[in-house]
């Protein structure tokens, strides 16, 4: 079973959406998970929190961050919980990158008031991300107001300064 917080309106392509919706994955089926069944899995965990990097679709990301966390083996104390945001277009693949950074950019705006709110309970907060994910991660740390563990970047498409 992987948590996702997901910030996409459709599974390809489409805009970012205004709040972030929390998903559970099993196998090959999601549902929604409501916050208050989230909160006490978080309740003095370390969290882990990945994403993926530009043109990866819904069902694409579901499987490969899934698959990540079967990977980790990460002990007891510790929650991985999988990221989505819209970094993909269902048209012009590749050609909407000039626009992707700014979703990424505002994807992790809309991200980090949603963590201060609901993870504070957490024993600590970490992230990973994978390319334009990159971007995602660096705007929620910069918004967020929870202190941050550590944050790995893994070819990231950011700017060297």
């Amino acid at each position: 079973m992987t948590i996702f917080l997901d910030m996409r309106l459709a599974p390809v392509g489409g805009g970012l959406a205004t709040r972030v919706s929390i998903i559970q994955h099993n196998g090959n089926s999601s549902q929604s998970l409501s916050l208050s069944d989230l909160l006490p899995i978080l309740r003095g965990r370390h969290v882990l929190i990945a994403t993926h990097g530009f043109n990866v679709d819904r069902a694409a990301a579901i499987a490969c961050l899934s698959n990540w966390e079967s990977l980790l083996q990460l002990p007891p104390s510790a929650v991985y919980v999988g990221l989505l945001w819209p970094g993909d277009s269902i048209w012009a693949h590749g050609l909407d990158y000039p626009e992707e950074p700014r979703i990424a950019n505002h994807a992790g705006s809309l991200l980090a008031p949603f963590l201060d709110a609901n993870f504070k309970d957490a024993a600590s907060i970490s992230f990973v991300s994978h390319s334009l994910g990159a971007r995602v991660v660096l705007a929620t740390v910069s918004h967020l107001s929870l202190p941050v563990r550590r944050v790995t970047l893994m070819a990231p498409a950011i700017d060297n300064d």
